[in-house]
């Protein structure tokens, strides 16, 4: 082995390949060029590198009064808890409460100085306008769309995943937290204690890597 110090550059090119071979591989290949890639069959949480983080994200929105409610956590390679938040926002449009969640998990990210991210979600029309370049997104979301591209050059890498709504309970659940509480809150490390079943069931090894309750 000839004692020659590694190129930084070539080193982090590999790691992106890696990681983009690592994330198609974990993806079903019978979906249609234009759709996003789907998660696979299991519900249960998938190590990703240890470059890596994923960031679920939701939101539920109210007709009667247009206020809506967004959910995100944000976890390591090995599944474990690093920051949640539950928010409380205005929208007109359930879709701009979407495209809104995405924002606030990208923003959450940048302040933690994550460079490699999969955004996880379950609105299939928000994953496909960000993911499809052959997709037209909804007028309706272009603005926040505007602001997502914004916060990419932030970031080594982003990518987009969707997922069924039962695959995205957390998120879902830290939606509705804000809704219970009538306010936005956020934790670092340690979850709500109503959240932690959700997470080990979502995840065994949680329970062994992450919380000091």
């Amino acid at each position: 082995m000839k004692n020659v110090s590694p190129n930084p550059v070539t080193t982090i090119e590999n790691s992106h390949i890696s990681f983009k071979e690592w994330y198609e591989a974990q993806s079903d290949y019978d979906t249609p060029p234009d759709a996003p890639r789907r998660s696979t069959a299991s519900k249960l949480w998938h190590l990703l590198p240890s470059n890596v983080v994923k960031v679920n994200i939701d939101a539920v929105w109210k007709t009667s009064n247009q206020r809506s409610e967004i959910g995100l956590v944000v976890r390591n390679h090995r599944g474990c808890s690093i920051v949640g938040a539950s928010l409380l926002c205005s929208h007109n449009y359930v879709v701009e409460a979407e495209a809104d969640s995405v924002v606030k998990g990208l923003q959450i990210a940048r302040f933690m100085n994550l460079k490699n991210v999969i955004i996880e979600g379950d609105c299939q029309e928000i994953i496909r306008s960000l993911s499809s370049p052959t997709f037209t997104p909804n007028w309706k979301i272009l603005p926040i769309l505007n602001r997502v591209k914004f916060l990419l050059p932030a970031f080594d890498e982003v990518l987009w995943n969707w997922v069924p709504r039962e695959a995205n309970p957390v998120a879902d659940a830290m939606a509705k937290f804000a809704m219970v509480r009538l306010c936005s809150s956020d934790w670092a490390n340690t979850p709500p204690t109503s959240l932690l079943h959700m997470l080990r069931s979502d995840d065994p090894l949680t329970e062994t890597c992450c919380y000091s309750l």
